[in-house]
């Protein structure tokens, strides 16, 4: 250890001794921590054009060449006097002022979004560039979006959502392209292709990627590894990388063509604990486990002792307990419930109620009974089962004090930022499986949060197999990030060739650039020839010279689409058998029918699914003649209490879909009801059928054989936003507004359409919707309101612009 210590110094001090001689003309580079580290990686071929334009580091700057007044401004909206020692050697480094790529690793919570928000601000304001920030799921796009609001008002930069149906591709063409995208992985490649084939990509000078770490992750994480590939390639702009936990981090900077910066300062100080059979021990760092105390609890019902590690530090302080499944999350809830104290009962008493009152006014009073309860005496639980409103309130309510307890599926350490004075992890699987190093780190995170508490603290109870808890803690490394390309390497190699990238010995360069080739460099050739042979056999690819490439058909769909090469001859035959055979389009059940993904995973009640196939009338029932469903078939079926295939799961699904269509969104919780699943399910599958309209509609756009749904889907989305209910389909157009609000606005006069919303305050609006608004929504709602406008706008502007006009504040014509 002490001979890695003087190595590492050596190189530290080497490195300082080069970073002086090349920013011998810079300013202010910070002071150097033990905590601290860069290491410098090889330097590989750069792929994308260099950038001619780097960024003013003269002494009028504030951080990161980025004006001092506007530097001063954004410490004035994020209510900051100064920056940790860390962010601004990073931020200061030439290395970030001169454009290169970087990979930042530091503790979660340690102050990796404020990095990211500087540099975004550099991006825009000192080469009018825009920048793409990059999360991996959609609430946490939806998190960032509302965070973000303040820098939009304070900068007057737009902040545009790319997550689910959100986002228009191609992007508006804004007359200045001063725009800040928030997108998930997947919006962010459609968003880099429209850009490229629009010939606008170097309008975009920063790429920001949060939780990289995500690349090795199947299905995602190859996504993710094509976008960084992608941009690197076409474009050339900056790429910094965030993550609290990689364990090959040197080898994903050498990926980026970056360097890596390290921070393990932590602003509040972490402390973990591992508890067997109601024993407690603190995790040591050298001295191993120290035995703490022992657990007083007796209640049968709680044989882990989790009641008392929860109850005895609330009301003053937070808590989250992490558990393995939905059930146990209301389990746990509903024992907490009937043991509460009585001074978390009393504690902040009126503001539960009156946040009891938003639930209910935001779900139609249909929230479930027991998750009201459990909010009136400053408990709650979380989970993918809930309405995305249901989970806002609850998040909400926790941030600010009102609830002190969160039972939440382990997703949630993932998905939302949720910090807590203490984590209680009940048990160390994640379903059937331990959890991994990764994820104990991801959940221990949430321990802490900066400004409120001194300390953090992490509990995992161990009983369920106590030497494999104690070695994941305590032994297990970081997982390196393993490439996840293979998966999807058609597909990249596809996009390439869309980017214009036609070559063979161009798209060689840039696959053996990626992760996938850095750690499969003995296989990559084979696999690039033999994808590209299989590409032009299935014509995604035409070969029109011997080291030449271009899309074909199927190809071109795919580009525009985002579709997976893999399902697109599975949606040409499905739509050739169902569609080509004179279908009439009576009703809108064929067409949501082809919208359900074929990865659709639901448990069918065939009693439900017969009473609602008997309601279709006879157009609609040939639907289920092809895959021979009939209602013989589903007696059948019921009777032998059979497992539905993946065409039973579809057509079950669009049951579901098309009866919330026709009676509205207000139906919601009545179709749960019914049909037997999640309320949360359903609004997630209606989101993601959604999306799958819009890939569908631009996939037909450009493939002959789907020439029907070119006009039909465009419909479908709008009727869908709308659910059945066209005269509120503008209000609800409003992320935020839901069908009940819409109707309530509706009979105003003063806030019937979206300019309106977008000019009230936050008090007229709560009025107006009977003052069981709440106020972070009502904000949410005006931002969004203003969004709309701006888009609806802007895309006018952007017509005339193409019709040879011009349009300026002063046009008067």
């Amino acid at each position: 250890m002490a001979l890695d210590c003087a190595s590492n110094l050596l190189h530290r001090i080497e490195e300082q001794k080069a970073l002086k001689r090349a920013a011998s003309d810079d300013s202010g580079i910070g002071s150097n921590s033990s905590t601290q580290k860069s290491v410098v990686i090889p330097q590989k071929k750069y792929l994308g054009s260099p950038r001619s334009i780097f960024f003013n580091t003269e002494n009028n700057s504030g951080i990161a060449g980025l004006k001092k007044s506007l530097f001063d401004k954004y410490k004035e909206v994020r209510k900051i006097e100064n920056l940790y020692p860390w962010q601004a050697e990073f931020l200061n480094d030439p290395r970030i002022t001169k454009g290169e790529n970087a990979l930042l690793t530091a503790q979660t919570g340690g102050g990796k979004t404020l990095i990211a928000e500087v540099l975004m601000l550099r991006e825009i304001f000192n080469r009018n560039c825009s920048a793409i920030f990059v999360l991996p799921l959609v609430a946490l796009v939806q998190e960032k979006i509302l965070a973000f609001k303040a820098l939009a008002d304070a900068f007057h930069v737009r902040v545009e959502e790319y997550a689910a149906h959100k986002g228009r591709i191609p992007p508006i063409k804004r007359q200045d392209h001063r725009s800040l995208f928030v997108c998930t992985i997947e919006k962010a490649s459609l968003l880099i292709n429209a850009l490229m084939e629009k010939n606008q990509l170097r309008t975009v000078g920063l790429l920001v990627l949060d939780e990289v770490h995500m690349i090795g992750e199947s299905g995602r994480g190859a996504n993710l590894e094509c976008l960084i590939a992608k941009y690197a390639a076409a474009c050339g702009g900056q790429i910094v990388a965030m993550s609290a936990t990689i364990g090959n981090a040197e080898e994903l900077a050498h990926f980026l063509d970056g360097f890596h910066y390290h921070n393990s300062h932590r602003p509040v100080e972490l402390k973990q604990y591992i508890t067997f059979d109601k024993a407690v021990y603190e995790v040591k760092e050298i001295e191993g486990l120290d035995p703490v105390r022992m657990l007083r609890s007796k209640d049968p019902a709680d044989p882990d002792g989790i009641l008392e590690l929860a109850l005895e530090i609330v009301p003053k302080h937070s808590v989250l307990i992490f558990c393995n499944s939905r059930a146990a999350c209301e389990n746990l809830c509903t024992l907490l419930f009937s043991k509460v104290t009585d001074e978390l009962k009393m504690h902040k008493r009126a503001e539960r109620v009156a946040i009891v009152e938003e639930l209910k006014a935001e779900t139609d009073n249909q929230a479930a009974q027991g998750l009201k309860n459990a909010l009136r005496v400053g408990l709650a639980y979380h989970h993918a089962g809930l309405m995305n409103c249901e989970r806002q309130v609850v998040e909400a309510a926790f941030h600010s004090g009102a609830i002190s307890i969160v039972c939440a599926t382990s997703t949630l350490a993932a998905g939302v930022n949720l910090p807590a004075r203490r984590v209680i992890i009940r048990s160390p699987k994640i379903g059937i499986a331990f959890m991994s190093k990764s994820q104990f780190l991801q959940m221990a995170g949430r321990a802490g949060r900066a400004g409120f508490d001194e300390i953090g603290e992490c509990f995992v109870i161990g009983n369920e197999g106590k030497e494999r808890v104690k070695k994941i803690i305590m032994e297990d490394p970081i997982p390196n990030c393993e490439s996840q390309l293979d998966n999807q390497f058609e597909s990249f190699i596809l996009d390439l060739v869309g980017l214009g990238f036609v070559k063979y010995g161009k798209l060689k360069e840039i696959v053996g650039s990626t992760l996938y080739a850095i750690q499969n460099k003995e296989n990559i050739d084979e696999r690039l020839t033999e994808a590209l042979r299989k590409l032009v056999e299935t014509k995604f690819l035409v070969k029109p010279s011997e080291d030449e490439y271009g899309l074909d058909v199927y190809g071109r769909g795919k580009f525009h689409s985002g579709l997976s090469p893999e399902e697109i001859p599975t949606l040409i035959e499905h739509f050739s058998n169902h569609f080509s055979q004179g279908i009439a389009f009576k009703t809108r059940f064929s067409i949501l029918y082809i919208c359900v993904p074929f990865d659709i995973r639901v448990t069918v009640d065939w009693e439900v699914y017969r009473r609602q196939y008997r309601k279709l009338d006879e157009c609609d029932q040939r639907m289920f003649g092809d895959p021979k469903i009939t209602e013989t078939t589903i007696h059948k079926h019921q009777a032998d209490k059979s497992v539905a295939s993946t065409t039973e799961m579809r057509l079950y699904t669009a049951l579901l879909v098309y009866r919330l269509c026709k009676h509205g969104m207000n139906s919601l919780y009545d179709c749960a009801r019914t049909f037997k699943v999640a309320v949360g399910w359903i609004q997630q599958t209606y989101e993601s059928m959604c999306h799958r309209a819009q890939a569908l509609g631009r996939f037909s756009e450009h493939v002959n054989v789907m020439w029907p749904l070119k006009g039909l889907l465009p419909d479908l989305v709008n009727y869908m936003r709308s659910a059945g209910d066209e005269q509120i389909a503008q209000l609800m157009s409003v992320d935020g507004i839901t069908r009940s609000m819409a109707l309530t606005l509706v009979k105003t006069t003063k806030f019937n359409t979206i300019g309106a919303i977008s000019k009230t305050t936050i008090p007229e609006l709560r009025e107006a919707l009977n003052g069981k608004l709440r106020k972070n929504l009502a904000e949410k709602i005006i931002f969004n309101a203003k969004c709309v406008l701006r888009d609806a706008i802007d895309e006018k502007k952007e017509e005339i612009a193409a019709m040879g006009g011009i349009l300026d504040d002063n046009s008067t014509q």
